[in-house]
């Protein structure tokens, strides 16, 4: 372990963020910038090339040479948003490219290179805390890394700006480092700390702004949805302490122009080659059923609610096959006449041609509309009548009703909003109806449909659905609203601290400043209470944690090897790990991809687990289907092809390991088993057997991987 710099020493290099006022030139101010910079980060000399770009305030600097890239984002104020440090590395698929480890350094050692490198980049009185826990990211192409998450602090009290770091442990130097504010420009007032409200005077108003519903949700990783109780209202919410008012830190006037469906073209291809695969002719079946283009056109047309005039071209029809349903996308255009540029721009010259376009998909089989778009371009620069968009639900039931039947009867309306954007000529009337199960709302089902104010048209609309979702029938008693509020409280913190708020909320560019607060708040992101057991559900999006603990495994012989791979983010969901269980080619594909660095992987198709494992080597797992059991010759086979030595392992008559079981290992197998012995990823038992025919547990399995990765 190199020498850490002790934190008492990064004072003496905090003069080196002061940069000075705004040079009178750019390239005064950049060099300065540039100086600060390399002071601060300790960049040296040895790059060819760099570059410079301004965006406002903020600097991106860019340094180059043969194998190595390094991006720093910085203010004319000698601030460090963020610093990214890349070196190419050749790997070609030779022995030992495929090379995963267990990362070497304790998190107190990861913590000590971090400490010394925020304590350069963070000046004045910011300061830094960790979230709970470190998450290693299992070494890759023989580049380990650990990588850690929190928020600053302003005067000693938690902020709302979060920030992320890498640690390299093979450089045993931060590579990655992001703080959260960097698209914000502050006022640089100094943040008062006075305030006239206590505790429970703040927690009372942020209790009174709760929202408590019980509704079906996936709250872990699987299809099965759980009826919780959901707790909304204090998103961006916070209790100013000077005075006691509520303020609305998410707050923004965002506006965007909507982009228009854009036109595909399909292009064909012909093969000198006339024989198809069985693959292929099965993916040729899926189109026989598939209605031409000016069949679907025709049944597109026929949607009066969509209003395709003679007016609309069809400009382009594709078909797209995900390999179980064909869907054909339709994109029309209308070209605007003179006369309606100048209305929607009003006294604005328009130059060039300008069309509403509608992009609407629907399956290629039987014309059944799946979603639709349109883009009407122009600016709202005249004052048109208010509307209520409550007045056009009948319009968005009917159309729901009519081309969504198999879903209608299972939604129901649960928002109603107006939209009315400075950048498109479309005013509109937005329905979200939410697919409901027992009386209770699943919201990760809905139906959305937009009605054009202006013309009764249907504008959009979109079904978000998955026929077999599962739902768990409760098991006991419900908890009321409030006693699941109480327990969804109990796993908040009321804090006291600084939230960025925006001078004007209504611009997205706002100048920001820093509020003294009251908010409640959890690392953990709790949203949600299991609606019989009280138990709470969470994840914050910015550190999901991927690390598996399990309730099944005490007293296990490979007890410490499941643990130390969880904890790593290798395993299974659920809380169970089932060490006993027979070890399938779906668990081997799946903890591979895991060990790869792969998070998701629970989630996968079995031929996408088969084809991302085959990308990671040289490898032959085609021949397995996702239940088959897998032997401890064939893991040893997949992790030696991995490690590069496949074709070493090939090799006849070189081998000879004395296993008290020689004859029982089959040819084909025995140089790959014997190279996983040499390895050291598998052991003969106690009488010497290396036993490579027999199916490994999934308890196995972990302590060959655990061999693996503790490899140095």
């Amino acid at each position: 372990m190199k020498k850490i710099i002790a934190l008492i020493c990064a004072a003496a290099l905090l003069c080196t963020l002061c940069v000075p006022a705004f040079a009178q030139n750019i390239s005064d101010q950049l060099t300065e910038v540039m100086l600060a910079a390399k002071a601060t980060l300790g960049i040296d000399d040895r790059y060819s090339d760099f570059t410079g770009s301004q965006d406002g305030d903020r600097w991106n600097l860019n340094w180059t040479d043969d194998n190595t890239e390094l991006g720093v984002a910085c203010g004319t104020d000698g601030t460090v948003y963020s610093y990214n440090l890349y070196q190419y590395n050749d790997f070609s698929g030779s022995a030992g490219s495929w090379n995963p480890r267990f990362p070497k350094a304790s998190e107190g050692e990861v913590k000590a290179i971090a400490d010394e490198f925020l304590g350069r980049v963070l000046t004045g009185e910011e300061g830094w805390v960790y979230d709970s826990e470190i998450t290693g990211e299992l070494e890759r192409n023989g580049n380990d890394s650990l990588y850690l998450q929190g928020r600053l602090t302003y005067q000693g009290y938690p902020t709302d700006v979060r920030f992320s770091l890498t640690v390299d442990l093979t450089a045993e130097a931060v590579t990655n480092y992001y703080r959260y504010d960097a698209y914000m420009t502050f006022d640089g007032a100094q943040a008062s700390t006075d305030s006239t409200v206590d505790q429970q005077t703040a927690l009372e108003k942020l209790k009174g702004l709760v929202t408590v519903e019980p509704v079906y949700q996936v709250v872990q990783n699987g299809q099965m949805a759980k009826l919780v109780y959901r707790f909304t209202g204090l998103d961006g919410k916070v209790v100013r302490c000077s005075d006691g008012e509520i303020l609305d830190t998410d707050e923004f006037f965002q506006e965007y122009a909507r982009d228009g469906a854009a036109g595909e073209s399909a292009m064909a291809y012909q093969s000198a080659n006339t024989q198809l695969t069985e693959v292929e002719l099965q993916g040729v079946a899926r189109y026989e059923g598939a209605l031409s283009a000016e069949e679907l056109d025709q049944r597109v047309r026929a949607m009066e609610e969509l209003g395709l005039t003679e007016e609309y071209e069809l400009t382009s029809t594709s078909y797209y096959d995900d390999g179980t349903t064909l869907t054909a996308n339709l994109n029309y255009a209308r070209k605007l006449s003179a006369e309606e540029l100048t209305q929607r721009y009003g006294d604005a010259s328009v130059e060039g041609e300008e069309s509403d376009t509608l992009g609407v998909t629907v399956n290629a089989a039987t014309g059944a509309l799946i979603s639709l778009y349109t883009y009407q371009p122009g600016m709202l620069t005249k004052d048109r009548p208010a509307f209520t968009a409550a007045d056009f639900q009948a319009t968005a039931d009917a159309f729901a009703q009519k081309y969504f039947p198999d879903q209608w009867a299972n939604l129901k309306c649960t928002q109603v909003a107006e939209d009315v954007s400075m950048y498109s000529y479309t005013r509109t009337a937005d329905f979200t109806y939410t697919r409901q199960y027992n009386g209770y709302s699943f919201y990760e089902n809905s139906l959305t449909v937009s009605v054009d104010v202006d013309t009764g048209k249907i504008v959009s609309a979109g079904l978000d659905w998955n026929d077999g979702q599962e739902f768990e029938e409760p098991q006991g008693t419900l908890l009321t609203a409030q006693e699941a509020l109480d327990a969804y409280l109990k796993a908040l913190t009321l804090e006291n601290g600084f939230v960025s708020v925006a001078k004007d909320s209504q611009q997205s560019d706002s100048v920001y400043e820093k509020v003294f607060c009251w908010r409640l708040y959890s690392d953990a992101g709790v949203y949600a209470v299991d609606a019989v057991t009280g138990e709470t559900y969470g994840g914050y999006s910015g550190q999901e944690s991927a690390r598996f603990a399990y309730d099944d495994i005490a007293g296990n012989a490979h007890e410490s090897e499941i643990a130390t791979l969880g904890k790593y983010g290798v395993g299974f969901s659920g809380g169970q790990f089932q060490p006993d269980k027979a070890f399938t080619a779906r668990d081997m594909l799946s903890m591979i991809l895991q060990v790869s660095g792969y998070t998701g992987v629970e989630e996968m198709d079995y031929p996408d687990l088969v084809s991302s494992v085959s990308g990671l080597g040289k490898v032959e797992i085609s021949g397995y289907s996702a239940d088959d059991e897998i032997t401890r010759a064939a893991f040893a086979r997949l992790l030696v092809s991995l490690s590069g030595y496949g074709d070493v392992a090939q090799l006849s008559g070189i081998y000879n390991c004395a296993f008290a079981d020689n004859d029982q290992v089959a040819q084909e197998d025995y140089g790959y088993v014997a190279i996983a012995y040499g390895l050291g990823l598998i052991q003969p038992d106690e009488n010497g057997a290396i036993r490579a025919g027999e199916t490994l547990t999934r308890g196995e399995a972990a302590a060959v991987l655990c061999n693996l990765l503790s490899r140095r």
